[in-house]
């Protein structure tokens, strides 16, 4: 009951009527690993090191970096990026802002930004 199944069999037709005539039938756990999964929001914060030409360079890489690693873990979880200079911060939060978060993650990106460990926080939403 209420279960996902991926069932395998022949369609045949009876009386003008389709029906399935069932030789397996297997149920599916991922959806439901998804649908008990906790949820996260995760906060990247990217402390910018100077105004100079190679310090402005060398934060758009970084965020380059962030932004792919977050982009290459489809999911549906949330994420901004946090860009802050001592005096002002502003959120990055693309159209498409959600990802798959996992300490993998977390761990990828503390060392893509190489800040340390308070640079990346994630709370769990649901």
């Amino acid at each position: 009951e209420n279960a996902v199944l991926i069932v395998r069999g022949e369609v045949q037709i009876r009386r003008d009527e389709p029906c399935i005539l069932c030789n397996s039938a297997t149920k599916v756990k991922a959806v439901e690993e998804e649908m008990n999964r906790k949820h996260y929001q995760l906060w990247v914060t990217l402390q910018l090191s100077g105004s100079d030409e190679i310090s402005v360079s060398n934060d758009i890489m970084k965020v380059q970096n962030v932004y792919r690693h977050l982009s290459e873990r489809p999911g549906r979880d949330h994420y901004e990026i946090v860009v802050s200079n001592g005096e002002w911060q502003t959120r990055l939060a693309p159209g498409n802002n959600t990802m798959q978060y996992s300490q993998e993650l977390h761990d990828r990106l503390i060392d893509s930004l190489d800040q340390g460990q308070d640079a990346v926080k994630a709370i769990i939403v649901g």
